[in-house]
């Protein structure tokens, strides 16, 4: 019940979701309807959610919702956003460290302190 919606009037009405993949070279989003008491796993079986993120095996990567992470088992609420995580290419703190000695900001003696290691 992450994105629970207070306001909904009837329970038993369809609600909408929506499902978001980022990667670095593109975003991809469909909003789905779904039923009450739809699990994540039955969400993915749906030939629309297959369609759109053809070339993903939605099944075996890791599912979001608004910074959780969710189980096959999990029962959507009205208003989630379900995040297709990717595993991270590189770690923050290395990347952070590799832009800082591309960078002309760092003092060359920490620079040079740090290319000597």
């Amino acid at each position: 019940m992450i994105g629970q919606n207070k306001f909904m009037t009837n329970p038993a009405e369809p609600f909408l979701i929506e499902m978001i993949e980022i990667t670095a070279t593109l975003t991809r989003r469909l909003a789905v309807t779904v039923l009450p008491n739809t699990k994540v796993e039955d969400l993915l079986q749906q030939d629309s959610i297959k369609a759109h993120f053809a070339g993903v095996d939605l099944m075996q990567m890791k599912l979001g919702c608004f910074g959780q992470v969710l189980g096959l088992t999990h029962v959507l609420s009205p208003g989630d956003r379900i995040e297709i995580l990717h595993p991270l290419i590189i770690d923050p703190k290395d990347a952070r460290r590799i832009r800082g000695r591309k960078s002309n900001l760092v003092p060359r003696a920490i620079r040079d302190r740090s290319q000597n290691k």
